[in-house]
């Protein structure tokens, strides 16, 4: 299998029919950086290159994916990690279709994230806080966790948090940011952590837990 590299910037440009008669000087907050970030998803590369798939430059040569991006303009990755995935990271959604996860077990995600911190890309990594996708129908506990008490799942967010962060520590790993839980517009860790009954609550608990664990171990991060 061959795969050319294909590279999708999301650009959301906001523009106004009324163009203001008066010049607007903005600055950028002290201490921030003005370099262009060019971020790319790559938490299926692993496993699509243990299936085979290869990646090809414009001469047609076969390269490394992420060298390859690299050259391309790319100077950030995001890398998404689950608790607990399956072992074949296939995961059989309700309504009896699959996916790939991506190897984005613990050690997944310390492999790819090295491979790209070598190459001196600025990293996200993204906390789904389940054992499989999480998104704004599906907020699974993690299998580990579903018979936690709100309090103690305010503390395994921490906890689990605090590790994988120690975990990228310890190979000279700090992400420029960090996603605490994914696409949680109604919520996470349902039912307990759901706003839909607009009452933010114990979401706010969740999200706060995994912010102070994050800061923890890496006081820079965002």
């Amino acid at each position: 299998k061959r795969m050319c590299a294909i590279i999708i910037l999301a650009i959301t440009i906001c523009a106004s029919t009324v163009i203001p008669d008066f010049a607007i000087d903005v600055q950028a907050a002290t201490g921030e950086s003005n370099e262009m970030i060019y971020g790319a998803d790559i938490g299926f590369l692993s496993q699509l290159e243990s299936q085979g798939v290869q990646w090809i430059d414009d001469a047609g040569n076969t390269r490394d994916a992420l060298v390859l991006l690299k050259e391309k303009g790319v100077n950030a990755v995001r890398l998404r990690v689950f608790v607990k995935p399956p072992e074949n990271f296939i995961w059989t959604k309700p309504d009896g279709t699959t996916c790939l996860l991506g190897y984005a077990d613990t050690q997944g995600l310390l492999y790819t994230a090295k491979r790209a911190n070598d190459l001196g890309m600025k990293i996200m990594v993204v906390f789904h806080y389940s054992d499989h996708f999480a998104d704004p129908l599906i907020q699974d506990i993690p299998s580990e966790w579903e018979d936690a008490s709100t309090s103690e799942l305010e503390q395994y967010v921490y906890d689990y948090t605090e590790y994988i962060m120690a975990q990228l520590a310890g190979e000279n790993i700090y992400p420029e940011w960090v996603q605490v839980g994914n696409e949680v517009s109604y919520g996470m860790l349902y039912p307990s952590g759901s706003n839909q009954t607009n009452d933010f609550t114990q979401l706010t608990k969740y999200l706060n837990s995994g912010y102070d664990a994050v800061k923890s171990v890496s006081p820079d991060t965002k």
